[in-house]
């Protein structure tokens, strides 16, 4: 994301850019081209809240805070986050990077409680750059919350990273190549 102030408000809005090529008779005649806010985005990742107390984070591929519990934290870089440990924070760069799913324990930094995070890639055709959903929730409220095992709680963060990409891949990143 960049930042980008408006010059009526002075208010400032992180967004990014689409592009896609025009293809007609397999020749490119153009590129369409959309910048959008994360503002919407943003705001829908800090309502997501696994078992009452979880947390989710879009992620790109090159570490950038696209969305996340904290506005504050938007644009930033993923290292800047002290509650997640540097062990994971490469886990999740990973994941982003190399089109990985994956379950990672880790500790919050703040408090000690052991977390569970589920990440998912985000599958956005023709676009380079790739992010990763991160959906976490803290083992002991999910268990008593939910009153679920351990394999249970596992199946329902694969559950919520899939949700997650479906939610952010419709309708807006799609693939847009016209032909005649």
């Amino acid at each position: 994301p960049y930042p980008f102030k408006m010059a009526s408000t002075g208010v400032e809005y992180f967004m990014v850019t689409v592009s896609a090529p025009i293809i007609v008779r397999n020749q490119v005649i153009g590129v369409v081209e959309m910048e959008f806010s994360l503002d919407e985005l943003q705001s829908y990742i800090q309502n997501i809240k696994p078992y009452g107390t979880g947390f989710t984070y879009l992620i790109s591929d090159s570490g950038i805070i696209m969305a996340s519990p904290d506005i504050k934290e938007q644009g930033r870089n993923i290292s800047a986050i002290a509650f997640i440990d540097k062990n994971t924070k490469s886990k999740i760069a990973s994941a982003a990077q190399n089109d990985e799913t994956m379950i990672i324990t880790w500790k919050d930094g703040n408090n000690g409680k052991e977390i569970e995070s589920s990440v998912v890639t985000v599958d956005m055709p023709d676009i380079h750059n790739k992010w990763a959903f991160m959906s976490s929730a803290y083992l002991t409220d999910a268990y008593r919350n939910a009153g679920l095992t351990r394999m249970n709680h596992i199946g329902m963060s694969v559950n919520i990273g899939i949700l997650g990409i479906i939610l952010l891949t419709y309708p807006s990143m799609r693939r847009y190549t016209l032909h005649y």
